[in-house]
């Protein structure tokens, strides 16, 4: 499931990222709690915080050792909703929220957004979204299986997260890239 690979052990389950896939179990940081793995698993390998846990950018060199009873903790901690989201696709009972209605509910500084031309809203999209290992639902992507019918990456974003409404608002406020804007 996205970066993530689940084995079970005996009881156990180990979690780590896939490309780790192989290496000597001496090799990796081993966490024991999903705490420690949340921790652990806040920032990217080159030390930044990760904003949205479903960028491609979970680092590397962990594995963790749960119980039955944490490991869906553990991957709501790695991925928050993708369980519920990923069963509620599979079982074609997802209700997706597309763009206008997530600008329209914005407030405040936020507010900005019902501004947005369809057009920056998908140049911003691209941009961060490509990133991401969910498949854009609320923009009209399809998602025909998802990791519980075995397509591990199928994963559903059903609307635009908070991240990327503060870079459209970037994006509509013409600050976007500027000093003082987010980065990403």
């Amino acid at each position: 499931m996205g970066e993530i690979m689940v084995t079970p052990h005996g009881g156990l389950f180990e979690v780590r990222h896939a490309l780790d896939e192989g290496r000597s179990s001496e090799t990796l940081t081993t966490l024991v709690t999903p705490d420690g793995l949340r921790d652990h698993t806040r920032l990217t390998e080159g030390g930044e915080h990760r904003p949205v846990h479903t960028l491609r950018n979970l680092r590397r060199g962990w594995r963790a050792v749960l119980s039955a009873g944490d490991l869906q903790r553990a991957i709501h901690t790695l991925y928050p909703a993708v369980i519920e989201e990923g069963y509620a696709a599979h079982t074609h009972t997802l209700r997706a929220t597309p763009w206008p209605t997530t600008a329209r509910r914005q407030t405040g500084i936020y507010s900005k957004v019902q501004k947005a031309t369809p057009e920056q809203v998908e140049h911003v999209a691209q941009e961060i979204c490509g990133g991401c290992l969910k498949t854009r639902v609320w923009a009209g992507e399809r998602l025909s299986q998802t990791f519980f019918g075995g397509v591990p990456g199928a994963i559903p974003c059903a609307e635009a997260c908070t991240f990327l409404v503060a870079e459209i608002r970037e994006e509509v406020a013409g600050k976007r890239g500027q000093a003082g804007g987010h980065s990403h």
